[in-house]
């Protein structure tokens, strides 16, 4: 079918008070309440624009800026650094190194507004998926990225209530709502290829272009079905009785019926034969990334700030699943039990560290493959680019990693997981190429 994207919907604002998000619940019609509010909010919490690269040594130590710019919607990625906000994890870390660092926090629905805040000099370090990344990348945007902020994030395709689509074969040619240059769409274009036979979602469905997983996850009017993530998903289902088919693990949900049979837990054909395998039609990752300006600058920011990030994560992953989980009623306004359900899905809780991997940065590389193939991108990153990449920050990683006593040892790094994972970044000289 002719490729075909249309649009629904206005940008949301970004906000830097956690105790103010029930707009996350409110879905559409409050997303076009705030939206005028973004760009003003993003320049008023950003001071100058770049962060300060620091001035001289003073009673505190060197004196920075840090204009960090989040996520709402992975698990990981709101708790980490709230409870870093919260506790004053980052600027605690650069005294260590010698710092005092000043942190700005904003958090936003999608990776439109992180990236926004990076190319515009806005925001120093921030949160966005593969997808986001690799458009940077591919655009010739100087970024670093330091390490994964989360993973393993549950995509979910949707339908109404009662809806006649049972599988996605019923779904060709249908509406299809998601954020569009996400990895939601990432998500959509490998269920195309690997379940469907097809060359991309745009190909396959009628794509519309909506704001946040959550407006997705409302189901509004115009669409069939969406692509929306777990933490939207979970209060959808609940309210709106919103139902789900299929998941980016490459299985069935409760709603499903087709050739593999009816209900939840199904192995959909063409799970195993993605390249992202054990991860099926999507090897998520979220990476926390800074601009190359401030990281030529002073890496020692870096190293500060992944050593918070380390130190938040355990602190985070020592905590019952539900103790942590009551840390996102605020957030996303999920029940512990529903909390606690998306928290135990996370990369991060399995892994146990922050560190980046071979097989994140193979995740990456596979992307870009993809993308060309979908006729998103005109070039893959090679994978002598990718490691190059990903290792740019590896003396700061490994540094953090010293400072935090290890926080993983070699048989965290490679043991037989269900994730793509590898050696660290430090250590990608022994990285092996992939086989093409």
């Amino acid at each position: 079918m002719r490729s075909t994207v249309l649009a629904l919907g206005t940008s949301p604002a970004g906000s830097n008070d956690w105790s103010d998000m029930g707009y996350l619940k409110r879905r559409t019609l409050a997303l076009a309440a705030v939206a005028a509010a973004s760009s003003v909010l993003l320049a008023s919490c950003a001071g100058d624009g770049e962060g300060d690269a620091g001035t001289a040594d003073g009673a505190g130590g060197r004196s920075v800026t840090v204009n960090v710019g989040g996520l709402l919607y992975g698990p990981y990625d709101s708790v980490i650094p709230s409870l870093m906000q919260e506790e004053g994890l980052f600027e605690a870390a650069g005294e260590e190194l010698g710092l005092d660092i000043t942190a700005n926090y904003q958090f936003f629905p999608t990776g439109a507004q992180v990236i926004q805040g990076m190319t515009g000099g806005t925001l120093d370090i921030g949160d966005m998926g593969t997808t986001p990344l690799v458009g940077l990348v591919s655009q010739g945007q100087d970024v670093v990225p330091l390490h994964v902020s989360t993973g393993k994030l549950r995509f979910l395709v949707v339908v109404r209530k009662g809806s006649e689509f049972r599988n996605m074969d019923d779904l060709r040619g249908k509406r299809i709502g998601l954020t569009v240059g996400t990895d939601q769409e990432a998500f959509l274009d490998n269920i195309a290829k690997y379940h469907l036979g097809e060359s991309s979602a745009k190909d396959t469905f009628t794509l519309v272009n909506l704001q946040t997983p959550t407006q997705a996850a409302s189901m509004p009017e115009g669409v069939d079905a969406a692509v929306t993530v777990s933490t939207a998903y979970l209060t959808a289902h609940e309210d709106l009785g919103t139902e789900a088919l299929v998941n980016s693990y490459g299985t069935t949900e409760a709603y499903y019926s087709g050739s593999e049979g009816d209900g939840a837990g199904l192995t959909l054909e063409g799970a195993t034969d993605s390249s992202y395998h054990p991860e099926a039609f999507l090897a998520h990752r979220g990476f926390w990334v800074m601009g190359a300006e401030m990281f030529a600058d002073d890496p020692d920011v870096a190293t500060a700030w992944m050593v918070a990030q380390q130190r938040a994560l355990s602190q985070v992953n020592d905590m019952a699943a539900e103790e942590a989980a009551s840390r996102l009623s605020d957030v996303l306004e999920l029940d512990d039990e529903q909390g606690a359900a998306v928290l135990e899905d996370d990369l991060l809780r399995s892994r146990g560290f922050i560190w980046t991997t071979r097989g994140d940065a193979l995740s990456l590389h596979l992307a870009t493959l993809d993308k060309v193939e979908a006729g998103q991108i005109d070039e893959p990153l090679d994978w002598q680019q990718t490691v190059d990449l990903f290792t740019r920050a590896a003396a700061a990683s490994e540094a953090a990693f010293d400072a935090t006593g290890g926080a993983a040892t070699s048989d965290d790094f490679t043991n037989d997981a269900e994730d793509l994972r590898g050696l660290p970044s430090w250590q990608s000289g022994e990285w092996p190429a992939p086989a093409e």
